[in-house]
């Protein structure tokens, strides 16, 4: 196949990882640029549903999903003094359904991809600028005034996509709330792997996940004037003071957290769009659907938008030179997952509402009814949706 008909793939995220190993798994040429110059650790987790780690099989990833990935047990839901309200029965479920989701941390899914694929495949320090495309290919610009050919290209360059805005021209919302993140190594942990608790407050939320090796993954977030920044005291000064008066182990995480491993961001997510896509390119993950965390499924769509449009790609592979092949199938890709992420991002905007209540009597409704009094069979079907096993089949 020649050079022409290859898969240009704009960020290394795990959106264009996902994709780039679902194409070369199908034996399809891609090539992935990506802005940083170095992919490195982060202390951030995402949760991998039982669809997305069934995909992640059929891309050749499963051994990676065995590798870096823990079995999630279930989620508790804990008042600010730290009283049991509620729990996500996921192990429960799982039993029951056959699958199992999973957390890992999203710097070890997103290396063991690139890993894999190998600097061949990704190019890093390769800024995507923008394209021009015709009825032959598409021509990718990068900010070193390079300009690269290919046969369709797949925006997967993050929630400030240059792609997406070319071809939008929108902008991301704020959410109202700044979040901060961190992952502490504990001789004790409060937690066992697999294990995680959210704790709801006046305005706040602050919950943790365990993982292997004693390490907590925490996050939080807080109400909050948008772009207000660390304060001359730090992040870990910052959250101590935002989240005083939480339960003791909370507070016990915070402080074995080192200050270089908290990370502190504003919150926002993309109103949901009827199309991704024009002619040979679309987008995948946070630059087509970027979500709020509060319901951790952002993820696990990226993943899917991957492998869907990957193996849509490789059903093509003989038409790739023919731009209404490839428009066929964006379209038909589009047309399955804008509605499914669609309902994704306004369930997690409902969902940070919620759990950002300020006023005392939404609280008490909130803890004492929303949490307390929904009936077990509700939170089963709850964790039936990061359960259900089946990958939606490739746009036909």
């Amino acid at each position: 196949m020649p050079p022409e008909n290859r898969v240009l793939i704009a960020g290394a995220g795990l959106a264009g990882l996902a994709a780039a190993s679902s194409l070369r798994a199908a034996g399809l040429p891609t090539t992935v640029y990506e802005r940083a110059s170095e992919l490195l650790p982060a202390g951030a987790v995402v949760s991998v549903m039982a669809s997305a780690a069934a995909g992640l099989e059929r891309a050749g990833l499963g051994q990676l999903v065995e590798d870096v990935c823990v079995p999630v047990q279930r989620l508790d839901y804990l008042d600010w003094k730290g009283r049991y309200l509620a729990h996500m029965p996921i192990a429960e479920v799982a039993e029951t359904l056959g699958t199992q989701a999973y957390i890992t941390l999203r710097s070890d899914m997103q290396l063991g991809m690139y890993e894999r694929l190998g600097q061949e495949v990704v190019q890093l320090g390769a800024t995507c600028t923008g394209f021009d495309q015709d009825d032959r290919g598409v021509t990718v610009k990068l900010a070193d005034g390079r300009e690269e050919r290919g046969a369709a290209l797949l925006g997967a360059d993050g929630i400030r996509s240059a792609i997406r805005e070319q071809l939008l021209g929108d902008a991301p919302r704020y959410a109202g709330y700044s979040g901060w993140r961190g992952l502490a190594t504990m001789e004790t942990p409060p937690l066992e792997p697999g294990f995680g608790k959210q704790v709801g407050g006046r305005g706040r939320t602050w919950g943790a996940f365990a993982l292997r090796g004693n390490r907590v993954y925490w996050f939080s977030s807080a109400k909050m004037e948008e772009g207000l920044g660390d304060s001359p005291d730090g992040r870990k000064e910052d959250v101590r003071q935002t989240f005083a008066g939480a339960p003791d182990w909370v507070l016990a995480v915070i402080e074995a957290t080192p200050e270089s491993e908290i990370l502190r961001h504003d919150i926002y997510d993309r109103p949901p769009v009827k199309r991704w896509g024009e002619g040979r390119v679309t987008m995948i993950g946070d630059a087509a659907h970027a979500t709020t965390p509060n319901t951790g499924q952002g993820g696990s769509h990226a993943l899917l938008d991957g492998v869907i449009v990957g193996e849509a790609l490789a059903s093509i592979a003989a038409s790739l030179d023919d731009a209404s092949a490839v428009r066929g199938v964006f379209e038909r890709y589009e047309q399955q997952r804008v509605p499914q992420t669609s309902k994704v991002v306004k369930e997690a905007g409902m969902v940070g509402t919620m759990v950002h209540f300020k006023n005392p009597l939404a609280c008490l409704i909130r803890d004492r009814i929303l949490y307390k009094r929904t009936p077990k069979r509700t939170w089963r079907k709850r964790a039936s949706a990061y359960l259900e096993s089946g990958v939606p089949d490739q746009p036909g």
